[in-house]
């Protein structure tokens, strides 16, 4: 068989950057653009495709209002979009902070 999914979740700091439950809005943005301008750079292959910032995001110039309805749905249906933290311990340590901005992910071609 092959791999037909992979999620990474980012629960580290970049470096010059607080952790993600502590970040500020504009360090969140700038995670993002580091996160987005990376990806959308590979070339060749399984390693080319896009980066989604996440429905209603508008910290990502590359996609204003972050990904359509369509291509949302076409995540959950897969089971590869990302939901809002709900949990207790997650809303508390900073995890929903400034949702949905500054969040997206690399859908490879």
């Amino acid at each position: 068989g092959c791999v037909q999914s992979v999620c990474i979740c980012a629960s580290r700091n970049l470096q010059g950057l607080r952790f993600p439950g502590a970040c500020s809005f504009e360090e969140r943005r700038s995670s993002e653009t580091l996160i987005a301008e990376a990806t959308t750079a590979l070339h060749g292959g399984r390693l080319e495709g896009a980066y989604l910032s996440l429905r209603g995001s508008e910290t990502w110039g590359g996609r204003p209002g972050g990904m359509m309805a369509g291509e949302e749905a076409a995540l959950r249906e897969r089971g590869a979009a990302f939901e809002k933290p709900d949990a207790p311990a997650l809303v508390s340590a900073g995890f929903a902070r400034h949702w949905p901005h500054g969040r997206g992910l690399f859908e490879s071609s």
